[in-house]
């Protein structure tokens, strides 16, 4: 069952490819924006006409009727432009405000006494947590480590990136798993480097960092990786974030404190 805020963000899909269209069809208008258009009432139809900032009108010839046709879409396209940015800010505050887990809070804060009496509608979020760990258990991926590193928590890492990665999630007390077992399709198998819980949502985030992006070989291997994950319904800015780095272009901390704030808080 799909939750709130995956049908949000379904939505905020949609307006932000709404967006694109519209804003690529803005910048490709040459007109003049002193000018607007207007129109009178005849009795088989319209009149159109420009009308400057000075108030002159300048009748639009039907030679010339192009000019009026881009002219309201113009309009209408900034207008649907702003009204998608108002959509926009509203689904964002929606999906932070959003928070299932004040639910299982009020069952968490009920006193002992109260508490053995009543069936709770929703887990408590620290049986949650301690269940979503059980369920995504780190240290699966059968390849071996070389060059390892230990993370705040104490678990062994790959690389001094995801080491980064990890510690960041630790400090920000995010639920996270290091290489779990994910099933995909055709009881196809990946393990991905990371998998987080949003606590407030409840919604599982699987985290691959890419260090050796400009390799064509090591790219081409996890371009396909991604193409499985999006097959079985894990994708890219819904469920999946994607970090990379080379070594003219080192992993960014600060894009890493973004995904988190984004993603999982």
């Amino acid at each position: 069952m799909e939750s709130v805020n995956d049908i949000l963000e379904q939505d905020l899909e949609k307006i932000n490819k709404m967006l694109e269209v519209v804003e690529r069809r803005i910048g490709s208008y040459i007109l003049d924006e002193s000018s607007t258009l207007h129109y009178s009432k005849k009795k088989n139809g319209y009149q159109y006409y420009l009308r400057s900032e000075g108030g002159n009108r300048k009748y639009i010839r039907k030679g010339n009727i192009d000019l009026a046709y881009s002219m309201a879409q113009r309009e209408y396209d900034l207008r649907v432009k702003t009204e998608l940015l108002k959509q926009k800010r509203c689904i964002n505050n929606m999906i932070k405000s959003y928070d299932i887990g004040a639910i299982g809070d009020i069952y968490t804060k009920t006193c002992d006494a109260k508490r053995n009496l009543i069936s709770p509608v929703i887990m408590p979020i620290d049986v949650f947590i301690q269940e979503w760990m059980q369920q995504n258990k780190g240290g699966m991926n059968p390849y071996p480590k070389q060059g390892k590193f230990m993370t705040n928590n104490g678990e062994m890492v790959r690389s001094k990136s995801e080491k980064i990665i990890a510690d960041m999630l630790d400090k920000y007390k995010i639920p996270y798993t290091y290489e779990p077992e994910l099933k995909l399709e055709n009881s196809k198998k990946a393990y991905p480097d990371f998998a987080a819980l949003n606590v407030r949502t409840r919604q599982t985030i699987y985290w691959e960092h890419f260090g050796m992006i400009t390799d064509g070989e090591y790219a081409s291997a996890n371009l396909e990786k991604i193409n499985k994950y999006d097959k079985a319904g894990i994708k890219v800015c819904h469920n999946l974030i994607l970090t990379m780095e080379s070594d003219l272009d080192p992993l960014d901390v600060s894009e890493i404190r973004s995904k988190i704030e984004e993603y999982l808080l």
